[in-house]
């Protein structure tokens, strides 16, 4: 059971204590980690209501200057992370929305750290739209926002990452895999205590499912295999279930493309379990895309009896 971020029941006018700002930040962290674990389904619409009464709790009610400025990026952040629920769901439209309104959020409240994490997420939504240019555009703006900060190396690897898809999308390879290798470099650095929340993910599985993105559209199959196997090698999957979900069902994808059907089937009917309580579309969206290239060998028995099952599944995943 979910309980309601108390912030819905503040009631218009009402003083606003720093203890009030502290719960709801909690709260919402809470939903926050509720999304990384079970993806944005659980978590999507409570965010959205939560936002959208903090703006008008800011708007209506008293608070100090300090409460105020705390106030006002927790709004920030909270568009930032509604956004991503919305991503995880594939409704871009909606999460591209939400990361407006974040951004505006974040003008007000003057922050760059939710500047970078929203023009950094942005970055990925166009790659993965297949918006390679800008996407690039949209990294470097991440990366100009990064450099009045204090920032680590690996934030620095995060944001050259996603330069790094963009590039491979518009066909400049050779360009993305030297910017890969400069990530790998900074990536090697452990976390740092001016990371931020929003970077608990970044690590060598998520570095590889970059790389392994990459390869996918320059249709490197043996890159796409490899940098799959690595992600799914390193994710921890009790921190991180929705990630091994995506990485084992990326890896199923290569090993569907490159015909090495023994080992895919396994690997595709444990993502699609795993998808039947994790509530990500964009996940899902992928896992038929595999059980698509899957028809070419529906003639196979073996092939044939796991498309069947994949089939009645995908569509009852929450």
């Amino acid at each position: 059971m979910i309980a309601l971020p108390s912030v819905l029941a503040h009631g218009s006018g009402q003083r606003i204590g720093a203890d009030d700002v502290d719960r709801w930040r909690r709260e919402l962290d809470q939903l926050d980690k509720l999304e990384d674990r079970y993806g944005g389904a659980g978590s999507y619409e409570l965010t959205v209501q939560a936002v959208k009464k903090l703006r008008q709790v800011r708007e209506d009610g008293v608070a100090s200057e300090a409460t105020g400025r705390d106030i006002d990026r927790l709004i920030a952040e909270s568009y930032y992370h509604a956004g991503w629920c919305a991503y995880d769901l594939d409704k871009h439209d909606p999460a591209r929305a939400l990361w407006m309104e974040g951004l505006h959020a974040a003008d007000i409240a003057d922050d760059d750290p939710v500047r970078v994490m929203i023009y950094a997420t942005l970055a990925m939504q166009a790659d993965d739209l297949g918006r390679g240019r800008e996407a690039v555009t949209l990294a470097h703006r991440a990366q100009r926002c990064a450099a009045g900060l204090p920032a680590s190396r690996r934030l620095r690897s995060l944001l050259l990452a996603r330069e790094a898809e963009g590039l491979a999308t518009t066909g400049d390879l050779k360009l993305a895999w030297r910017t890969y290798a400069k990530v790998e470099d900074l990536a090697a650095d452990e976390p740092a205590d001016d990371d931020g929340q929003w970077m608990k993910f970044w690590g060598p599985g998520d570095l590889a499912a970059h790389r392994f993105g990459s390869a996918r559209r320059a249709n490197d199959l043996v890159a796409y295999e490899a940098a799959a196997r690595d992600a799914v090698a390193a994710v921890d999957g009790d921190q991180f279930p929705r990630n091994a979900m995506s990485y084992q069902a990326a890896l199923s994808d290569a090993l569907v493309r490159r015909g090495q059907l023994d080992e895919a089937l396994p690997l595709l009917v444990r993502a699609v379990v795993s998808s039947t309580t994790i509530g990500s579309a964009r996940i899902r969206r992928r896992l038929n895309g595999t059980a698509n290239r899957l028809e070419a060998h529906r003639d196979t028995p073996t092939v044939a009896g796991t498309l069947d099952w994949v089939r009645e599944q995908l569509p009852a995943a929450v």
